[in-house]
């Protein structure tokens, strides 16, 4: 999984405090992981990329390193610190040392490379070049990372385990009573679908969005009003309606809705809502959040294509903001079609090249700018202690000292 944060600016001092950070950028406490924190310049040397895959076994070190470099080179990285998460002691020098001679095959540079057993307050992280390169980390909460995430109103969950729980569905029961709801709107629906119909949608998807708007508690709907949203985001129509909020202001609290509508929406409409929590997550830069949602997505409709889709942008590291492109293209091309509709319900995006791509690995590679909780002290008075204005995150002495100086990448060839 990867993650992003193009909406923080603060100072990383040292390796301890990246280090200490991990949880925060992630959502989660990472156990048996290779955590990969890539550099770019934009003009400044930033934080940009991180990723994070399972340990591999020996014989997977190929492959996933490859998946790893591919990832790092479309998000224009130079350079790379690897961070191996491991409390068994195992060695990883020869994922390392894959990883570190693959990327310099990619003209990035991984300047350094370390191995902790847990990321939690007074741990020994312990560089795997230099044994007089070593450091403690500091308490997660109180990192320059974490209070940069709270400030931005993410939510952090003790494992990933509890990230997925959070879109568990409803009782059995309370889906059966939305079933019956689904299936007379559906019986009662007038054919051809009518601008009449696309107006009442929009009108009900509207006042909806409205009530997340008002509160950032998740919002408490009927089962009328949910089986109504469940048959309005099941059309073409209401569904571009909806890519369009993914790309505007409201898709914060917007993911609230489509949220509570995972939950309790029984299949397959809660594949929709999914869907749309997945490609909004991604775009903000939560790969997990983004992974887990297009699997239930998969799950209640196998043949959600552009679920398939997205689903392979976010295991090959495509960057959220080449995404955001194809989307708002897409969406500007069916607003300039018939006015109103009937909409193309192509993807949002070129598919000629992912149909024709060899069947990728099914591994834990994905894009995510995560989830946390708030720090102590609050995350207003943690930023403003460090200096965190809105931005993206840059470094300082000394952790500047493990990068690069600012050359020019050379052409490959």
């Amino acid at each position: 999984m990867t993650t992003s944060l193009p909406h923080t600016r603060i100072r990383i001092r040292d390796l301890s405090e990246l280090v200490a950070g991990i949880p925060y950028v992630l959502g989660f406490p990472p156990t048996d992981s290779l955590v990969l924190f890539t550099f770019r310049r934009c003009p400044d040397l930033a934080l940009s990329t991180t990723i994070r895959v399972d340990l591999p076994t020996p014989e997977l070190i190929p492959p996933v390193v490859a998946d790893l470099a591919g990832a790092v080179d479309r998000n224009e990285a130079v350079a790379a610190i690897a961070v191996v998460v491991d409390n068994t002691g195992r060695d990883h020098r020869l994922l390392i040392e894959t990883l570190r001679k693959t990327l310099a095959h990619k003209e990035v540079l991984l300047t350094h490379a370390s191995l902790v057993r847990k990321v939690a307050h007074g741990e020994k992280w312990q560089c795997y070049d230099d044994p007089l390169c070593t450091g403690t980390v500091p308490d997660p909460r109180t990192s320059a990372l974490a209070a940069a995430i709270a400030v931005a109103g993410d939510t952090i969950y003790p494992s990933r385990e509890a990230m997925a729980a959070h879109l568990a569905p409803d009782s059995e029961e309370a889906l059966a009573r939305r079933r019956e709801l689904l299936n007379a709107y559906r019986s009662a629906a007038q054919q051809p679908y009518s601008e009449e119909d696309l107006t009442a949608d929009l009108q009900t998807l509207g006042h909806a969005l409205d009530a997340v708007m008002a509160s950032r508690a998740l919002p408490t709907l009927t089962d009328d009003e949910l089986a109504r949203l469940g048959i309005a985001l099941s059309r073409t129509e209401v569904k571009d309606e909806c890519l369009a909020i993914a790309l505007s202001d409201e898709s914060e609290p917007a993911e609230r809705l489509w949220t509570v509508l995972v939950r309790a929406l029984p299949a397959p409409e809660r594949a929709e809502p999914a869907f749309l929590l997945g490609i909004s997550s991604y775009l903000r830069g939560s790969g997990v959040i983004a992974a887990l949602a297009l699997k239930i997505t998969m799950e209640a409709n196998p043949e959600h294509r552009m679920a398939v889709l997205l689903d392979y942008a976010l295991q090959i590291g495509t960057p959220p903001d080449l995404l955001r492109s194809m989307i708002m293209t897409s969406v500007v091309r069916n607003h300039e079609a018939v006015p109103g509709f009937p909409l193309d319900d192509d993807p949002p995006w070129d598919t000629e090249e992912a149909l024709h791509t060899e069947q990728r690995d099914d591994r834990d590679l994905a894009r995510t700018e995560q989830p946390s909780q708030e720090p102590t002290p609050s995350p207003e008075q943690a930023a403003e202690a460090e200096g965190i204005p809105v931005g993206h995150v840059t470094t300082v002495d000394p952790l500047a000292a493990f990068l690069p100086p600012p050359t020019e990448r050379s052409e490959p060839g």
